[in-house]
C-alpha cells in the first residue's frame, strides 16, 4: 500500500506490456522508451526524466531541508541523474545507458543533494 503522500504525486497509470514483451524488445535490440519503438505504448525516456523531476520537486516543497529516500527500477533513476547533470541534453537510449559506468547497479544506493535552486550539488555512492 502506498502512502497518502506518495498517492498525491501525479504519477501515470502503469503500462500493460509484459515483462516478455520488454524482454522480446531488448534482445532485438531494441530501445523500449523510445517512441518509435514503443508507439506511445510506454513512457519515453523524456516522460520518465520529466517524471522523475516533478515527483523530486514535489518532495523538496513538502521536506526541503530533509533527507528523504527515494527507491526506484535503476532507468528512472538513471533518466534522472542524467536531466539533473545535463538539463538541455538529450536523454541517452536504454542502449547507449548499459555503456555508461555511471549505469546503478542492482540494489545500489546513491546519494544526491540538491541546492535550493534544484540544481545537483553532490553525488555519491553508498555501499
Amino acid at each position: 500500500m502506498r502512502s497518502k503522500e506518495l498517492q498525491d504525486v501525479d504519477a501515470p497509470a502503469l503500462s500493460s506490456k509484459t515483462v516478455a514483451w520488454v524482454i522480446t524488445k531488448r534482445l532485438l535490440g531494441k530501445d523500449v522508451f523510445s517512441e518509435s519503438e514503443n508507439k506511445g505504448e510506454m513512457e519515453s525516456r523524456k516522460a520518465v526524466a520529466e517524471r522523475m523531476l516533478r515527483f523530486l520537486k514535489q518532495l523538496s516543497e513538502k521536506h526541503s531541508g530533509r533527507t528523504v529516500v527515494v527507491i526506484s527500477h535503476a532507468d528512472p533513476i538513471f533518466y534522472l541523474r542524467y536531466r539533473l547533470k545535463h538539463p538541455h541534453k538529450l536523454l541517452p537510449s536504454r542502449i547507449g545507458i548499459l555503456t555508461l559506468l555511471r549505469y546503478p547497479k542492482i540494489g545500489q544506493a546513491i546519494r544526491i543533494v540538491l541546492d535550493k535552486n534544484f540544481e545537483l550539488v553532490e553525488e555519491t555512492k553508498i555501499n
